[in-house]
């Protein structure tokens, strides 16, 4: 015969998951006193704060290429500079050396710091320049290239240093 079950043990069962099934409603109840959690705000806080991290990454680069470029301006600067000052010297000298035809003139520099191609070393090669060179050395200067030969030569020997009477009897 199957055996039958105990009564008792089955009430006594129940009982202690009607305890602890009342116990789990009451702690469902309390979760209502848990701070909300809004997922959906989460997320866009966390979208934002990537869109930010994005848009700092942005300005990030832009302010590296700015510090690229001044870097790059700052050299030009210094080479211009650098120029202007051996300039400065060299017509210096170049107008103590007026009055000798022949004596080597020093040598300008072009706005970009480089000797100046094809540039004159002394009073008679200047003389025959032809006008495609004194405008190549008057361009390496950063100076107008207007004017007849002859006025484009007289600008390149004030700008070089020479005195209005570059060669006894001679006026520019």
């Amino acid at each position: 015969m199957a055996s039958v079950p105990n009564l008792a043990n089955v009430v006594e069962s129940l009982q202690i998951i009607s305890r602890h099934f009342s116990s789990l409603c009451d702690e469902l109840g309390r979760l209502d006193n848990l701070p909300s959690v809004d997922i959906l705000t989460q997320l866009r806080n966390l979208n934002d704060s990537i869109a930010v991290k994005a848009e700092m990454k942005k300005v990030s680069e832009q302010l590296n290429g700015i510090k690229q470029r001044l870097a790059t301006l700052e050299q030009a600067t210094i080479d211009r500079f650098a120029a202007i000052e051996h300039n400065a010297y060299a017509r210096h000298c170049n107008g103590k050396t007026a009055s000798n035809w022949n004596q080597q003139y020093f040598t300008l520099r072009s706005i970009s710091t480089q000797p100046i191609p094809n540039f004159p070393r002394t009073g008679y090669d200047l003389d025959r320049l032809d006008g495609a060179t004194i405008n190549g050395i008057l361009t390496a200067l950063n100076l107008p290239t207007t004017g007849d030969v002859q006025e484009r030569r007289h600008r390149l020997k004030r700008w070089i240093g020479l005195a209005e009477k570059c060669r006894e009897g001679t006026e520019e």
